[in-house]
Parts: structure tokens; sequence; C-alpha cells
């Protein structure tokens, strides 16, 4: 497998599946082939992105992303500090689930 992911992440949820071992399963299964790249979809505040893209070497992280919400849970500067780390980030909602279209 390519690419895991691990969807949904919050500042929550990332303290939780951290705090039970899930950095180790992923480096785990890299180690065994099982995955190349691991990766994160994101819904939650900046200050938890920027947080969880520094807890771990990600591939990419997933956020929502549009002209109209660049403040909108990652935002821009969670884009932005993502690109700084040389991160890859996949956009979701790219049209605002259509309204934009």
């Amino acid at each position: 497998m390519d690419f895991y992911l691990l969807h949904g992440l919050n500042g929550e949820s990332w303290d939780r599946i951290r705090d039970l071992g899930v950095r180790e399963f992923l480096e785990d299964a890299q180690a065994k082939g099982l995955i190349r790249f691991p990766a994160f979809s994101f819904h939650g505040e900046t200050a938890d992105f920027v947080r969880i893209c520094d807890e771990y070497d990600w591939a990419f992280g997933q956020i929502q992303y549009n002209c109209m919400d660049t403040g909108f849970q990652a935002g821009y500067a969670g884009l932005r500090h993502a690109a700084d780390k040389g991160m890859g980030v996949v956009v979701m909602e790219p049209l605002k689930g259509g309204k934009l279209a």
C-alpha cells in the first residue's frame, strides 16, 4: 500500500491514538514494507494541525481549503506551515462542497 491515511484527526483524536502507539504502528508497517507513506486527514484547529505536523514525519496532510475559507480549520497558516516543513498537502472541498461551482 503506498499511502496510509489516518482519517479525521483533530487535537483530541491525535492525542488518543498517539498515546496508544500509532507512531510505532506506522514505523513498524513501513519497516515491513506494508505502507510507504503515512498521512492524515484533518478536521480541527490550526494549532492542532501544526502540532500534529510537527510530531511525526508525515508524507502529507489532507485539509479542507478553498478561496472563501482560508482561516477555516488548518487554513492558510496550516498550509504554509506544512509547506515550510516540506510536507505535502492534499486539499479536500476545494469548491466548498460545490457551493463555489
